[in-house]
């Protein structure tokens, strides 16, 4: 499945069932709806990429595991999407937040202003107010110690239409 992939994006999450449940509130019954967890199954999530030059296509493929018999009880997969590489020039946080899809999952260059660094629980600052910038990368942690609330830097990494970059690098503007 992986053969000719450039990179790719494992998650892996329970899978949930949706059943109907009975709440008791202040002495009254009422019927409501619960997310109940499959035991012994598991969703693996892959997002394969390859490099095309101009282009970067991506091909999300969900496996379904049962872990209690070790196999694959099911594999979903979806067509190849090409998408034009983001390239050149810093993007802004209103460009970005402006056109969530267009960027969802591309390398970009963005600037901003630093701000919440070390006020969050985990590798986290916010970019303009705007866009949440996650520092830790599969390597390590990107050296931000000169870094600090206020300072104006410019961020490379991948943009998700969450709001969130992964960054690849960060750099402080002079």
């Amino acid at each position: 499945m992986l053969d000719g992939a450039d990179d790719y994006y494992t998650g892996v999450s329970e899978i949930l069932d949706v059943q109907e449940i009975e709440v008791e509130e202040g002495g009254y019954k009422r019927r409501a709806m619960a997310l109940i967890p499959k035991e012994g199954l598991a969703l693996v999530e892959l997002r394969i990429y390859k490099d095309y030059g101009e282009e970067l296509g991506i091909k999300a493929v969900k496996v379904t595991v049962d872990l209690l018999e070790e196999k694959v009880k099911e594999i979903e997969e979806f067509p190849e999407v090409r998408k034009p590489k983001v390239h050149e020039g810093i993007i802004s946080t209103d460009e970005l937040l402006g056109n969530p899809s267009k960027y969802h999952d591309q390398r970009v260059t963005v600037s901003g202003e630093v701000s919440k660094l070390g006020e969050v629980r985990g590798p986290y600052f916010m970019l303009d107010e705007k866009i949440w910038v996650c520092y830790l990368t599969p390597e390590g942690s990107i050296d931000i110690s000169n870094i600090k609330n206020g300072d104006y830097v410019i961020v490379t990494g991948t943009f998700w239409a969450s709001g969130t970059i992964q960054a690849e690098n960060i750099e402080k503007a002079e």
